[in-house]
């Protein structure tokens, strides 16, 4: 934890004489680890900041007075060079840390010593000295000193974007692009490379955008690599990003122009249904960002053209058709899970339907898309996923009534009759113990709309007049829509599809039965208060008022046994009998007999009407469940 003493006590209107961290500036041969071993640097550097900018603090000036150049790149090697084994552990991991978080400090002094005002007589050491976490000899960068750099190239982009992205685009980058790439695999310098890739349209800057076209495809060409699993999905999120922030940043439509290009857009889809299955997801999910991207694209230029972004995607398109064979051989594989894959792969096809082309849809009814949709849906009856997306690929169709889709239309329901592959899913529910399929409701929804447009349109009421529908109709829909219509309460849960019973009531009966019992139970809790109030003993004694008698003890025993032996509630025997003798023996030699009876029987009393009160309301209980098991 950083805390400014000194800060804190001059709030409370206590000024110390010196503030303990100002001890280290009299030492004329300071040195940076000095500093760095004090807890309070770090909040020293950024509370005095706040007070510089009210021109309170000589502490902070002080303070960067006494940091030298020298001083500042030995911070940045404590970001990027990474520590040698033999190096204690203060160098591995306190002065890392305190590095990046000084370096992260959002003060001027700090980003102006990365870019000093006179660039003309500077090389720009200090940044150049950062960029050199790439040259490291590993294999991969370190993870930790990574996310260092990266928190701290980004705090430095923020502040300084045009100097950073002219450094990098000139020759004094040194080929940093290129390094950068190389080492993809971390997730820190990938969001480094979304910086400078997607620049955003506040900046003044030269767009730089054929550099930025050159980064895309070299990223684009990595995605096959196969050293790290790391690298395709990094890439992904890289792209990704320039989807997702297509209208925010400058001259996207020229980058994603050159995604949706021939080779750029061959390269992407051959890779979506390689045989590692990193690179498959990956690249599997870039087609289906760029087809529903290019999708949104078409609705904008409709709404608002001035604003849209104006995409050609022919050229991705007959890719994407030319493919489509490999494509539809990859979700047939017989696979123990569906995978995102496959699924990135099933809404890329829906993508490309909806864009709607002839030559896509004559292809798809060639390879016969819904007879592998089907066998997927069958396969895998617990993936909601796919099912909803099942249903909305053929609801999309059938609401569309464009000519262009008549041959996936006869591949739904002439091919691949849809009501037949319904059919012999319900009767694969009896064969499987009458399990339920998770695909059942899907079904369901399904049906309903088949017989919406069926009504209005012959060449789907055809299908249901056929004799598979009424079986279908029989043996599931009808039982299930019953259940789906009906209000809540109106079915107990034997009522479900695989069950015979049929226990159902109309709203006024079940109001009805919900009156009588209320009328019921209340009749039996005033029959059963009159029943047992005596069935308390303690009773006997509530009738007599201990508080103004004077009667003796005898008596009270005879009033007790007279009206107990009106009850068959509770019978004592004479061990209890002597027992309660001797307790009231014992009451009577006290001095103040009448007030230590009047507590011991109050106590007792309450004791034992709780006890009843718990038995009341259990026969209540009792007698309300069997009433409602007898009515249902």
């Amino acid at each position: 934890m950083n805390f400014n003493f000194g800060a804190f006590w001059s709030q409370l209107g206590v000024v110390a004489d010196k503030n303990p961290f100002d001890k280290h500036f009299d030492d004329p041969e300071l040195k940076l680890q000095t500093l760095l071993d004090d807890d309070l640097i770090i909040g020293e550097f950024k509370t005095q900041n706040q007070q510089l900018m009210n021109l309170q603090s000589h502490i902070f000036q002080n303070l960067f007075l006494s940091i030298t150049f020298e001083h500042m790149r030995e911070l940045v090697s404590y970001v990027v060079v990474e520590p040698e084994n033999d190096q204690n552990s203060k160098r591995a991991f306190r002065y890392p840390f305190y590095a990046c978080e000084l370096l992260c400090c959002e003060i001027s002094k700090v980003t102006d010593s990365f870019f000093p005002k006179d660039q003309e007589e500077s090389d720009f050491t200090l940044f150049k000295d950062l960029l050199q976490i790439v040259e490291q000899a590993q294999a991969e960068v370190n993870p930790v000193l990574a996310g260092y750099f990266s928190k701290v190239f980004q705090n430095i982009y923020k502040l300084k974007q045009d100097e950073v992205l002219n450094y990098i685009f000139s020759d004094k980058g040194e080929n940093f692009i290129q390094k950068l790439i190389n080492q993809i695999s971390s997730k820190s310098l990938s969001d480094v490379m979304i910086k400078i890739l997607c620049i955003e349209k506040e900046s003044k800057n030269d767009t730089f955008i054929n550099q930025r076209k050159d980064i895309l495809y070299n990223l684009i060409k990595q995605l096959n690599r196969t050293e790290n699993f790391e690298i395709p999905g990094n890439i992904a999120i890289i792209i990704h990003e320039l989807i997702v922030k297509a209208y925010a940043i400058q001259k996207s439509d020229i980058l994603l122009q050159e995604l949706l290009g021939t080779q750029l857009s061959q390269f992407i889809i051959e890779q979506s249904y390689h045989e590692n299955h990193y690179i498959s997801a990956a690249a599997s999910s870039i087609v289906h960002a760029l087809l529903h991207l290019v999708y949104q694209d078409q609705i904008k230029l409709e709404d608002d053209e001035a604003n849209a972004l104006k995409l050609e995607f022919s050229d991705c398109l007959q890719q994407f058709h030319d493919h489509l064979p490999q494509i539809l051989d990859y979700l047939r594989k017989d696979t123990p899970l569906l995978g995102s894959t496959k699924f990135k792969l099933i809404e890329s096809i829906q993508m490309a339907i909806k864009l709607p082309s002839t030559k896509i849809s004559i292809k798809l009814a060639e390879q016969n898309l819904f007879e592998v949709l089907n066998n997927l849906v069958r396969k895998f009856d617990q993936n909601n996923l796919l099912h909803s997306l099942y249903h909305r690929i053929i609801v999309n169709l059938v609401e569309s009534q464009d000519k262009v889709y008549e041959p996936l239309i006869v591949n739904i329901f002439e091919t691949n009759n849809v009501v037949e592959f319904m059919l012999h899913c319900v009767f694969e529910l009896d064969n499987d113990n009458g399990k339920r399929k998770g695909y059942l409701g899907f079904f369901i929804k399904l049906s309903q709309f088949l017989e919406k447009v069926g009504e209005k349109n012959q060449y789907y009421q055809k299908f249901l007049e056929k004799e598979s529908w009424n079986l279908f109709k029989e043996k599931f829909y009808i039982k299930a829509k019953q259940q789906c219509e009906q209000e809540l309460g109106g079915y107990t849960k034997d009522t479900r599809i695989d069950h015979h019973q049929d226990n159902s009531f109309s709203k006024e009966e079940i109001q009805q039965k919900y009156s009588d019992f209320l009328q019921n139970d209340s009749a039996f809790a005033q029959k059963d208060s009159s029943e047992s109030s005596m069935s308390n003993p303690f009773d006997a004694f509530s009738q007599q008022s201990f508080e103004q008698s004077t009667t003796p003890l005898d008596q009270l025993f005879d009033g007790f046994e007279q009206q107990t032996s009106q009850t068959q509630f509770v019978q004592f025997d004479a061990t209890s009998q002597n027992a309660w003798d001797q307790q009231f023996q014992q009451e009577d030699q006290n001095t103040k007999q009448e007030s230590h009876t009047n507590q011991f029987f109050e106590a007792e009393k309450q004791s034992e009407s709780d006890y009843w009160k718990i038995q009341h309301t259990k026969d209540i209980e009792q007698r309300a469940m069997e009433e409602f098991d007898a009515n249902f």
